[in-house]
């Protein structure tokens, strides 16, 4: 076994570095103008008063528009009806059909406006431009009510020829418009779609009813042939409902400001059950996931460490990861949070390693003890001699600062062996075992046997 080799990997240069940024964000550039329209959550969970800041960011201008070209009575009374009904659009208090239905009707109304102000077919662009604008809503209820109601006005302003091309062209770009932004409800694993803030107090209300689960996936080390640990896995299991993966919720909680109570409530998750298998002999160390927003509170050592105390858990059982890209982000704040965890007795890992573009230097400053290679490397390293070079470059690099490295994605034997010869420490991956309940884990592990090609 060739665990003392070293390699040599040369270092592409500042010029080659700056090519490469750059044709990374050419490439992630290509792919999100290929990508349909998206708009951010927090627009979605907001569209409604985006959408009232519309409709009275054009009342004053086409109101005035109205004044300046007709110069009468007529005129006036008609920007004060519309201004009128504005106020009662955004003053409502019903349903949230409803509510709609009253803007995107105000904002028909200032297309209307526009409109008594021309003539010709350019009259109708203002409508084309409103139900584009409305269809945000999600709704053919009330894109038909608003287009109804644009299509009144336009027969009482026009002809019915110039009425009938506005429809026309109201119909293409409203059904279009609506179409593409709910096609952006598949971008969204919740099931409320978009708008996430029905999704968040499910969530919040869930992690309160005790509706969080989790499952452990089993740590293999390379040398010893045994199961020396398990990473904690969260899953939210809501009554009625299919098990929901973290990617589906965990960016929900960072936006709505509920991590800590989510990581709390998985923290008392895991304690109670490294507990509980302590209290039957089997001593499992246990890594945990901590995610950005909780490194930003200073009081999170003291309350974990308090946690812990009150679990009579050991901070030596326990192993706290954080991806490489939250290392990143902040990387003062984060060595320091990490220096006091790091006092205070837990064990520490980088996950996901190598795609977070990491200084090689500031590698060996972090007081961390476990670098995870990230699955994407070791999925192909068995076929890819890049993948190869780069996790057997990890290794080297993560050896020489002294810490131990773990290989995740493992999942057929020929990665294995090449991970043994690498000299790498241990691993995890579903050719082991994919991520089990507590009750099927305790039956695995008396029934499991390591992969014959590593059996002693």
């Amino acid at each position: 076994m060739a665990r003392g080799r070293c390699i040599h990997v040369d270092l592409p240069s500042r010029p080659a570095r700056w090519r490469q940024g750059v044709a990374r964000r050419a490439s992630d550039a290509a792919r999100r103008w290929a990508s349909p329209p998206v708009l951010p959550p927090r627009l979605w969970s907001h569209r409604h008063q985006i959408l009232r800041l519309v409709l009275w960011a054009n009342i004053p201008p086409a109101g005035l528009l109205v004044l300046l070209h007709r110069q009468d009575r007529d005129s006036l009374v008609l920007v004060s009806l519309v201004a009128g009904f504005a106020l009662l659009a955004t003053l409502s208090r019903g349903p949230r059909s409803l509510r709609a239905t009253l803007v995107s009707v105000g904002l028909m109304a200032c297309a209307g406006l526009t409109a008594f102000s021309y003539h010709g077919p350019q009259r109708f662009g203002y409508f084309v431009v409103m139900t584009a604008s409305i269809a945000l809503y999600r709704s053919w209820v009330v894109l038909a009510v608003a287009c109804v109601f644009g299509l009144g006005e336009e027969l009482v302003l026009g002809s019915l020829q110039v009425a009938a091309i506005g429809a026309l062209f109201m119909l293409i770009v409203g059904s279009g418009a609506l179409i593409a932004w709910s096609m952006d409800v598949r971008r969204y694993p919740l099931e409320e779609g978009p708008d996430e803030t029905q999704a968040a107090n499910r969530l919040r209300r869930g992690i309160q009813n005790g509706e969080l689960i989790l499952h452990y996936q089993p740590k293999f080390d390379l040398r010893t042939r045994r199961i020396v640990g398990v990473e904690a896995l969260v899953r939210w299991s809501s009554p009625g409902q299919e098990l929901v993966f973290p990617d589906a919720f965990i960016g929900v909680a960072e936006r709505a400001g509920i991590m800590k109570p989510l990581t709390f409530a998985v923290l008392d998750l895991a304690l109670r059950q490294y507990r509980a298998w302590d209290d039957r002999g089997l001593t499992l160390p246990m890594a945990i996931n901590l995610t950005a927003s909780i490194l930003d509170d200073n009081d999170f050592p003291t309350q974990l460490g308090a946690a812990l105390e009150a679990g009579s858990v050991s901070p030596a059982g326990i192993a706290l990861e954080l991806t490489e890209s939250v290392v990143m982000a902040k990387p003062d704040r984060t060595q320091h949070i990490l220096k006091r965890l790091s006092a205070m007795g837990f064990q520490l890992a980088i996950d996901d390693f190598g795609t977070g573009y990491s200084s090689l230097a500031y590698l060996g400053r972090l007081p961390v003890d476990e670098i995870k290679i990230d699955r994407s490397f070791v999925l192909k390293m068995s076929t890819s001699d890049g993948d190869r070079t780069i996790v057997q470059a990890s290794i080297e690099l993560a050896h020489k600062f002294g810490k131990r490295v773990v290989a995740e994605g493992v999942e057929d034997t020929t990665t294995l062996h090449l991970l043994e010869e690498m000299g790498c420490d241990q691993a995890q991956g579903y050719l082991f075992s994919r991520p089990l309940s507590a009750e099927h884990l305790a039956g695995w592990l008396e029934n499991w046997v390591p992969p014959a090609l590593l059996a002693a």
